[in-house]
């Protein structure tokens, strides 16, 4: 039970509460607002309370507990009006000024954006008129030889639609209105405009464009001239998070042995990165210097990288566990991923019905929560680096079992014994290549090019050996049974196993003694 106490942290608590919160907007609005009126006179009770018995540690950390739930509540609501006033806006407009805020994606004939739309046209004759910003979905039809870039300021002579509410059983307008994306324009190639005018461009959109995102789009075209195929689309996968790039045959052979997430720039990948720079500066700085370089370095591949949750998640965490080191205040990992998600959850209080983002953070859970305990309990003749990959393996598979198994109605059971001889692989390989692509964008030396090649071919000759075991075809379940596995295992293991341990040694030693009486 002290365990349970150690992990329900205020951060822990306040992440379950807004949470709460999100789900509830979702569902009902009005009661919404009761249900947070009831919880915030909870909260202020609570505090009254503490300062009543004199618990005034507590009754500050209610205090802060309740202003972060009233902004949180803020969010939400500025959020939905925001979402109200943009369908208001597009019914009535005529065409759109907007500045293209992801990296565009080729789909066959199609070109594929997110939009930042600025202003409107609202008649013919008028001017455009500024209106708070809020984010489309752009596809351009028959557009092969229309050239656009991240950053570029765009004029659409075409109206913006609400998306369509259900693709089969798949609900694309919620899916959409998660990501904060309010509306969909499909448009033609003549219905679009580039607008060569620096001067609508904040500054820092002005440096970006001229510095990380073109070294992005020379990395990209480096890597699709340089490579074959099949490994360029797997390395602007991993990379640069550029998912699309895959075909899919070769996404099922991932998913089917249970490495999907590999592909998909997660803690992961973000942890080896920010690792590599922290123990190349490590040889000559301190580990505090070394740690905010490393910060800064993945702060510039967070700007070149396909954005996620995930990553996102990964990013953050490596930021507060880095202040908490710096500043010489002790912390719970636990607590760590609290923050990352109650970050997250304002910029984007949606973002909790992201699968990105619910793998990321289960998976993560599990880790945290149950690898260390798993480790304890496995043979002591097992060397300590191999339990570790077990635990770890176990933990993270364990934690999203259930996801996996509503979502796609099939288990790679396999990956769980897979996992431990495939991720360590991969990360070292994720390491070496790195450091090799790093080098041939520098120096542009042809061998670097052949290893990368020849290192790549034999990790996905590894991956396609092992899709030869097929998967476990499963009955459907409801998707709530996939939040409720973790907390049951954490009851588990923190509280039901020990208590099982002491009943079955009583019993033991019971019979123990009653042998041992019938001797006598």
């Amino acid at each position: 039970m002290n365990k349970i106490k150690e992990i329900l942290t205020s951060k822990v608590i306040l992440t379950f509460l807004m949470i709460v919160f999100v789900l509830l907007a979702k569902k009902n609005s009005a009661g919404f607002r009761m249900i947070f009126l009831i919880i915030l006179s909870i909260i202020i009770l609570s505090a009254l309370i503490g300062i009543i018995l004199k618990k005034y540690k507590f009754s500050v950390l209610a205090v802060l507990v309740l202003i972060i739930s009233a902004l949180f509540y803020l969010r939400i609501i500025n959020l939905n009006e925001k979402y109200e006033n943009a369908i208001n806006n597009f019914k009535n407009g005529k065409s759109l000024l907007g500045r293209v805020e992801s990296q565009p994606v080729k789909n066959q004939s199609k070109i594929i954006m997110n939009i930042r739309v600025a202003g409107f046209k609202f008649s013919e004759r008028a001017d455009y008129s500024q209106i708070p910003p809020f984010m489309i979905l752009l596809k351009i039809k028959e557009a092969d030889d229309l050239i656009i870039r991240q950053g570029d300021v765009l004029e659409i002579s075409q109206n913006i639609k609400l998306s369509r509410e259900k693709i089969f059983d798949f609900n694309y307008r919620d899916y959409l209105f998660n990501k904060k994306i309010y509306g969909v324009i499909n448009a033609k190639q003549n219905k679009i405009k580039i607008i060569n005018n620096e001067k609508m461009l904040p500054v820092h959109i002005k440096i970006l464009k001229k510095s990380i995102w073109k070294a992005r789009e020379l990395t990209i075209f480096m890597v699709k001239n340089k490579f074959s195929n099949e490994v360029s689309s797997f390395l602007l996968s991993i990379f640069l998070g550029l998912r699309n790039e895959i075909d899919e045959e070769q996404y099922d052979q991932f998913r089917n042995t249970g490495m999907v997430h590999l592909l998909a720039i997660s803690g992961l990948h973000i942890g080896f990165i920010g690792m590599l720079f922290f123990k190349l500066f490590h040889f000559i700085l301190s580990k505090s210097k070394s740690l905010i370089i490393s910060i800064v370095f993945l702060f510039f591949y967070m700007l070149i990288i396909a954005p996620s949750a995930s990553s996102a998640r990964a990013f953050i965490m490596y930021v507060v566990c880095a202040v908490y080191f710096i500043s010489g205040m002790k912390t719970v990992s636990i607590n760590n991923l609290a923050v990352s998600a109650i970050i997250l959850m304002f910029i984007n209080p949606y973002c909790i019905f992201d699968l990105g983002f619910q793998f990321s953070f289960l998976a993560t859970a599990g880790i945290m929560l149950l690898a260390g305990i798993i480790s304890e309990k496995l043979p002591y003749f097992i060397p300590q680096k191999v339990k570790s990959i077990i635990a770890v393996t176990f933990s993270a598979f364990s934690s999203i079992f259930c996801l996996q198994w509503s979502i796609f109605g099939e288990v790679a059971v396999f990956s769980i014994i897979s996992s431990i001889a495939v991720v360590p692989i991969f990360g070292y390989y994720f390491a070496v290549c790195f450091i090799f692509l790093l080098l041939l964008v520098i120096t542009n030396f042809y061998p670097f090019v052949f290893l990368i090649e020849l290192l790549s071919k034999l990790f996905l000759m590894m991956i396609d050996f092992l899709d030869i075991i097929p998967t476990m075809k499963l009955p459907a379940i409801p998707r709530f049974s996939s939040y409720i596995i973790l907390p049951l295992l954490v009851i588990y293991f923190y509280i039901i196993h020990e208590k099982l341990v002491f009943i079955i040694k009583n019993i033991k030693l019971k019979r123990v003694a009653k042998i041992l009486k019938a001797d006598l």
